[in-house]
This record gives C-alpha cells, sequence and structure tokens, in this order.
C-alpha cells in the first residue's frame, strides 16, 4: 500500500526484518539524507531508506539514500515492481534493477505466493554483485589489535568476526565509527558469526552509513551476509547452500560460478 507524508510518496517493505522505505517521490540526491532522516523519524520501525524511478539500463532504478549499495533493498525494489505490474503467483518473474554503489546491473528472480492472511508474499533471489577484494586486516579499538577479514562489496565494506567479539553493542557501535574512518570507507558493516552446523549460521550485523548517521543493529543485512558467503567460500567455486539465522529471519545463500545467489522473502506493507 502505498503512503504519503511531507509530499513524500513511499511503499514500507519488510525484505526478512530489514524494514525499508523505498520512496518514489523525485527527490535531488542532495536532498534524499534529509529527506530519508525525516522519513525514518516517521516510521520508526524502519532502517533504511532508498528511492526508485525509471532506469534506461534495468526494469527499475533505486538510489539508497547515501549512495551505497543495499540487497535488500534490491530485493525489495523488484519484489514492488513486480507488485505493480500485477502480482501472478503462477509464474517467476525476472527483474533487472540498475543500483547504487554497484558498477552492474542485478538480475532477481521474483516468485509470490498467498500468505496465510490472503496477503502476497513474495522471495526473491538476487544475483549479487561480485566483491571488490577480501582481504585481512589488522583493525585497533582501544589499544587492542583485531586480525579481522575485510569485504569491499563496492560501497560498503564489511569486517568479519568468526566467532564475534568480545564487545559490547555501544563498543561496537564506536568501533564501528572508528574503523570506518581508518579504512576511509563510505559505509561500514560489521558482521558477526556463529557456526551452528556445516551449512548453518548464526549472523548479528551492525551497519554504520555516515551520510545519513544512522547505526543500526540491524534485523538483516543482505550484503553484509553476501560478505560473509565471500569468506566462506574462499575462493571456492562449488555449489553450496548456507542458512543464516539473522534477527528478523532467515537468508540463504548459494554459490554458483563464483558468484553468490542470495535468496529471502519481502512483504509490501
Amino acid at each position: 500500500m502505498k503512503r504519503s507524508f511531507n509530499g513524500i510518496d513511499y511503499y514500507l517493505i519488510d525484505p526478512t526484518g530489514n524494514i525499508t522505505i523505498l520512496a518514489e517521490s523525485d527527490v535531488p540526491a542532495s536532498d534524499q539524507p534529509d529527506i530519508a532522516n525525516m522519513l525514518m523519524k516517521h516510521e520508526h520501525t524502519c532502517e533504511q531508506v532508498g528511492f526508485i524511478g525509471a532506469s534506461e539500463m534495468a526494469d527499475i532504478g533505486l538510489r539508497m539514500a547515501a549512495g551505497e549499495f543495499c540487497g535488500n533493498a534490491v530485493m525489495s525494489a523488484a519484489a514492488l515492481f513486480c507488485h505493480k505490474s500485477g502480482p501472478d503467483c503462477a509464474k517467476k518473474a525476472k527483474v533487472t534493477v540498475e543500483c547504487s554503489g554497484c558498477d552492474e546491473i542485478i538480475l532477481v528472480d521474483i516468485t509470490c505466493e498467498k500468505g496465510p492472511d490472503d496477503n502476497i508474499v513474495y522471495t526473491g533471489s538476487v544475483f549479487m554483485p561480485k566483491h571488490k577484494s577480501i582481504q585481512r586486516r589488522t583493525l585497533v579499538y582501544k589499544d587492542r589489535a583485531y586480525d579481522l577479514t575485510v569485504v569491499d562489496m563496492n560501497g560498503i565494506l564489511h569486517v568479519i568476526a568468526k566467532e564475534g567479539l568480545d564487545l559490547t553493542d555501544e563498543e561496537g557501535e564506536e568501533a564501528i565509527r572508528k574503523w570506518c574512518t581508518d579504512l576511509n570507507a563510505e559505509a561500514m558493516g560489521l558482521m558477526q558469526i556463529r557456526a551452528l552446523t556445516d551449512r548453518e549460521l548464526d549472523l548479528r550485523p551492525l551497519v554504520y552509513v555516515p551520510a545519513v548517521g544512522t547505526c543500526f543493529w540491524e534485523s538483516s543485512c543482505a550484503s553484509g551476509t553476501t560478505a560473509v558467503g565471500v569468506y566462506l567460500a574462499d575462493g571456492s567455486r562449488e555449489i553450496y547452500k548456507t542458512y543464516v539465522h539473522e534477527p528478523g529471519g532467515d537468508l540463504e545463500i548459494s554459490l554458483l560460478d563464483g558468484r553468490i545467489v542470495l535468496t529471502g522473502t519481502v512483504n509490501i506493507m
């Protein structure tokens, strides 16, 4: 259902608990951070804001408020495109998305089915963009050095912490702000993972976007989950499947020919 606040038309969308606003009003990029903050204060459950519009190269264009890349927002944009076209539960749709922070067009496979309350639930499989680099870095916080893996996802750096870090939530937020500055990143995620089985793990994502001043312990993070997949694959080209349990629900990652495919669900609220 389309919503409106202070002249901005938008949709509130739930991709695996990572509540996202997609605004379709025409807003200059320079004004988007301020508009995003206004909308997030209005919709208290929202964790991020993107702006959708036409694209010459894809079915739909998406720009995040700070110009970063976001996999959950890409999945949401593809689901919204299908929703506005008229949901068809009898077939799978292939939707292309042009997103900020990414040099390539993203392909999303979308299916839909009726939920228990006759609402439409979308399942999206996103062929995530390839990472730019993966490397070990020594990051310092409060005179303690941490040897961690950093995955550059083109627009956001994700720090992977296996078995988590011995930090409080407040310290984690301080650390990610410092490390973002230290590495001169446009945005940063701290992905603390804990293995449950060979194909299951827990993930608690923290994401910091300086341009809009947000630092959230997110319900789920698609680009961070993809970075975890890159970390787990470690150069392998074998097909594998891993279920990632996050606070807002589960995401599934698989690897095919060196590319991470991420699958999750989307509800248009």
